[in-house]
Order: C-alpha cells, then structure tokens, then sequence
C-alpha cells in the first residue's frame, strides 16, 4: 500500500505529462493481456475444458486493476493528491516540520513564480529528513487545488509514508500546528473585517451587528490576538 501511495504522489507532482505516458503504458498493458488470454485459451482449451474460465477471469482481474490504477492517477493529477493524500493519512506517520528556507526558481505558475519551500522534520525512527517541495506541488491534505504554505521558520504538521519519508503532505487539519492555527486566524479575521464594513455602512442594521458580534466572538475564542472592532480591543 505504501508503494502505490508514493507512486500516485509521484504521478500527482509530475502532472499531465506523466499522465500521458500511463495512458500509452495502459493502452501496451491491454494489449498484451489480450494477446496472453487468446495464446493460452488456445493452449489450455485442449487439455482442460475448465481453462477457459480461469483464463478468462485472471484476463478480467487484470483489466480491471489496470484501467482502475489509470483511473486513480487521473483523479490524483487533476485533483492533486486526493487518493495519495487519503492512504497518506491512513498508513502513514505524523510529525513535526519546519521551513527553514524559501527561494525562488525559474519555472512560472498562473504568471507568478513558483517557490521552493526546504523544510526539515525528524521521522518517528529519530531521523532527521531535509526535503523540500514546490508551491505548485499542492502536496496539502485535506486535498485543494490552491492553498496557502508555511512561511520561512513556520512550524507545521507533515504526513509522511515510513518507508518513503520524502513523500509528505503538509496536514493542514492538525489544530496543534502552527501553521493550520495562523490559516484558522486568518479566515476568522478576515470574515471579521468584512462584517466590520457591513456595519459600518449600515450600523443600523440587527443583523449586520449580530453578524459582526459572533465574528469576533470567535476571533476571540481561537485565540488570534488582537483586533479592534468599534473602539473595542480584542
């Protein structure tokens, strides 16, 4: 299990260009199936009646588990590492990571520049393990198509496979990591400043001030620090 979660990590990271070479690799695997039932059906069918129906299952077992890796990569690549991330979370282990440097590269995504992210987290055995990952990676779990990454000297969470520990997920989930914490914060702000401009254009108006008080009612139970709604400190 752990093998076919870092090679479906793998495919996700490598994107449309791998998936395209799965899909020729796919196409030569039926292939050659096909070409194994017919040989040996016309083989076996002289000795043994009963052949034909052993053959012809093993053909079908086949089939299937080739078209359903197929079908599992497609998702994985334009849903990155949304059935990677799935055995990742089930099989593999949680630890503790840091950033300890971003630098740019030469490669663009959506016309902005794609950073290298170097983090370093001890696995379970006491290793130390120094890898790194790309912003257009989208290596996060639960799975997103975009998503915010941790900052340069920013603790996080990281799900990783014990016999792969470079295949790791960024566990935005975890709500003792630092960095799910500040992500937490942030929405809670800034759903706190668009209730603020709502009651400020109309401060009148119940239901903009119940919905300004419960936002930063929960800014205050999360704990994320202090903001300022209507002359009062929070």
């Amino acid at each position: 299990m752990e093998l076919l979660a870092h090679l479906l990590y793998f495919l996700a990271n490598r994107g449309v260009l791998l998936l395209v070479f799965c899909i020729f690799f796919t196409i030569a695997a039926v292939s050659v199936v096909s070409f194994w039932r017919h040989h040996y059906l016309k083989r076996l069918i002289k000795y043994n009646e009963g052949s034909r129906v052993f053959i012809n299952v093993a053909a079908v077992v086949c089939y299937a588990t080739v078209f359903g890796l197929l079908a599992l990569s497609v998702v994985n690549v334009f849903r990155p590492h949304l059935v990677d991330g799935y055995l990742i979370n089930a099989i593999g282990n949680r630890a503790d990571a840091v950033v300890t440097n971003i630098e740019p590269t030469s490669s663009r995504l959506n016309n902005s520049v794609v950073m290298k992210h170097s983090v370093v987290f001890k696995t379970a055995a006491g290793e130390n393990i120094e890898t790194y990952f790309h912003t257009w990676d989208f290596n996060v779990y639960p799975s997103a198509n975009s998503t915010r990454y941790p900052q340069q000297g920013q603790s996080f969470r990281v799900l990783y496979l014990p016999s792969y520990p470079t295949t790791f997920l960024i566990a935005n989930d975890d709500p003792t990591s630092e960095h799910t914490r500040s992500l937490d914060c942030g929405d809670l702000i800034k759903a706190l400043q668009a209730a603020k401009i709502k009651h400020d254009f109309d401060p009148k108006d119940a239901n903009f001030k119940k919905t300004l008080d419960e936002a930063a009612q929960k800014v205050i139970d999360a704990k994320c620090g202090t903001t300022t709604v209507d002359g009062n400190s929070f």
